[in-house]
């Protein structure tokens, strides 16, 4: 048995004031499940740090402990591919909830290998494309759609989260195409290879190259690098808040961060 620290990726409740985490483990996928594990939870998260046995199967639901409502139970997942992978424990539907991507989506939408990119390159990627995503969308949450009702904001809001995981693995590729092109010019500085009868990256291949210092691998690996980043980007446009918050100091008390109307004699501005 080991344990290590992970987290439990879930989806929304359609209970908005579920306060609790029921944490079920079973020996099988299909096995008896028992409950382990009550902890607290705030809605609208969807991510729960907790200690994983890689030995185990997990199942979760939510519980509001006023009323003793509870929701369905997950699907079953193992401890180990909670270790692997980022999924998603959708509670209520199939729509619920979007995962994080993971290496292997990476590899299933650009049809790279192991061989051509080590697994550890395409983890680092998706690392750097999380923690840009993360600050570029550091307000976003369901209360963007608070204006809507319950079902509709929820819909919004995993339609958001579905689009993210998108430009996560798009932005992770290009971070990878970049790296590959870079790797492509120092093998002809230092191995002075002549000649190329064909390159093979994914689904895509070019002709050889024609001298030992041609760029023609690094300049077609640097154009994909660009593409990739150019889709990501246009995605994440299309769900960043077209507004820009003011920051304003009040009565020298620091840095104060609040939606302001202001009225003129011209009218509101």
């Amino acid at each position: 048995m080991a344990t290590f620290s992970g987290y439990f990726l879930t989806g929304l409740p359609d209970n908005t004031k579920a306060n609790q985490l029921l944490i079920y483990t079973g020996s099988t996928a299909s096995g008896v499940f028992s409950l382990a594990d009550t902890i607290s939870y705030s809605y609208p998260n969807k991510t729960t740090a907790y200690t994983i046995d890689d030995t185990l199967f997990y199942k979760v639901a939510f519980s509001e402990s006023a009323t003793g409502w509870q929701s369905p139970q997950s699907e079953a997942i193992a401890g180990s591919q909670i270790l692997g992978s980022a999924p998603s424990l959708a509670i209520t539907s199939g729509s619920d909830g979007a995962t994080y991507s993971t290496v292997d989506d990476v590899y299933a939408i650009s049809n790279l290998t192991q061989e051509q990119v080590p697994a550890a390159d395409v983890e680092y990627a998706i690392t750097i494309a999380r923690s840009f995503i993360d600050l570029k969308t550091s307000s976003l949450s369901i209360n963007r759609f608070s204006a809507f009702g319950n079902e509709v904001a929820k819909k919004k809001y995993n339609a958001t989260l579905k689009i993210l995981k998108d430009v996560e693995i798009n932005f992770a590729l290009s971070l990878i195409y970049r790296n590959l092109a870079d790797d492509a010019i120092m093998n002809n500085i230092t191995e002075g290879i002549g000649s190329s009868s064909s390159i093979s990256v994914g689904q895509t291949s070019i002709g050889g190259i024609e001298s030992s210092d041609s760029t023609t691998i690094a300049t077609y690996l640097d154009s994909l690098s660009a593409r990739y980043s150019a889709y990501a980007t246009s995605l994440l446009d299309t769900i960043i808040p077209n507004y820009v918050p003011l920051r304003y100091s009040e009565s020298g008390t620091g840095y104060v961060n609040q939606w302001r109307s202001y009225i003129t004699n011209y009218g509101r501005i």
